[in-house]
């Protein structure tokens, strides 16, 4: 899965970002818990 996001963000700020929306989004809960490997990787277009 990508995400592309449009923002200022450092570096850091970007992984903390997708680290957190990770976490929280129920639909890759319950794809993970369900056994799929979901690979996630984040843009931040500036």
């Amino acid at each position: 899965m990508k995400t592309t996001v449009l923002g200022e963000l450092t570096n850091d700020q970007e992984q903390e970002f997708g680290k957190r929306v990770d976490a929280c989004c129920p639909i890759l809960g319950l794809l993970r818990t369900g056994g799929c490997q979901i690979i996630s990787s984040w843009e931040i277009v500036k």
